[in-house]
């Protein structure tokens, strides 16, 4: 942003890198017309069916419910806030609270509202913008969608671990209180989310794909509706090769 004048002279390699940066997009042409059976709405042909998906149509009646209203969007407002403050453990919220507040100071303006802003788009302005029912469906849907906002929260959380580590070091001597307060704060957080991350006994998954091969009769045809069966069933089916007979 801060040489933004400079773009009307590089324009060319502007343009270029625009260019690179979407390729993955001539990928997924290419990939669904090689491999149409993996295509959730099928290969793309035209612009037509470019623009279905990059438009996110086909999630058109996902993303509003007519049900939906302002209560549901505060009540994601509140989730996303929580979500927030679980990901880095007890200690690391408190952190990312302290990194969010010294950036102002610590780093450029234009980067501190960059990352605030960038923060702000993948919760509660994507909170404004969809029109979701707030349930337990939804919840899980919309999980996911501010990991980048969460990766912010990580240079924010990093920049009050300085902060709080420099204060220490100021007032504290003994080099081992300073780790102590390292091993703390990595020890809370690796503990608060081990149990949810491991997932080695975890074999639902295996199992629901085994039970849908194995109630089908010989030589099948099995229509899917939904990527939770996509995944693990053409996993076990195309790579394991259970049910060569079916398609």
């Amino acid at each position: 942003w801060p040489v933004r004048k400079n773009l009307p002279r590089y324009w060319p390699a502007a343009l270029a890198g625009l260019a690179a940066g979407l390729t993955p997009y001539l990928w997924m042409i290419y990939r669904t017309n090689a491999v149409p059976e993996f295509c959730f709405y099928g290969p793309i042909r035209n612009w037509h069916d470019f623009w279905f998906y990059v438009s996110r149509e086909g999630y058109r009646n996902v993303d509003q419910s007519v049900s939906a209203g302002w209560w549901d969007k505060g009540q994601f407002a509140m989730f996303v806030l929580r979500e927030t403050a679980r990901q880095f453990g007890p200690f690391g919220g408190a952190l990312v609270l302290v990194g969010l507040v010294r950036q102002w100071r610590a780093w450029r303006r234009w980067e501190s509202w960059g990352l605030l802003l960038g923060y702000l788009g993948g919760t509660f302005v994507l909170i404004g913008l969809l029109g979701f029912d707030y349930d337990l469906l939804h919840r899980e849907v919309f999980r996911v969608y501010p990991l980048l906002s969460y990766g912010i929260c990580a240079l924010w959380l990093g920049l009050g671990a300085q902060t709080l580590f420099g204060w220490l070091k100021e007032r504290v001597a003994p080099e081992h209180v300073r780790w102590g307060a390292v091993l703390v704060l990595v020890g809370t957080t690796w503990l608060a989310d081990a149990g949810a991350n491991y997932r080695g006994n975890d074999h639902w998954a295996e199992d629901y794909a085994r039970t849908v091969l194995k109630t089908l009769p010989a030589n099948s045809v099995l229509y899917s509706n939904a990527d939770t069966i996509d995944g693990p069933v053409g996993y076990m089916h195309w790579v394991l090769g259970m049910r060569p007979d079916i398609e």
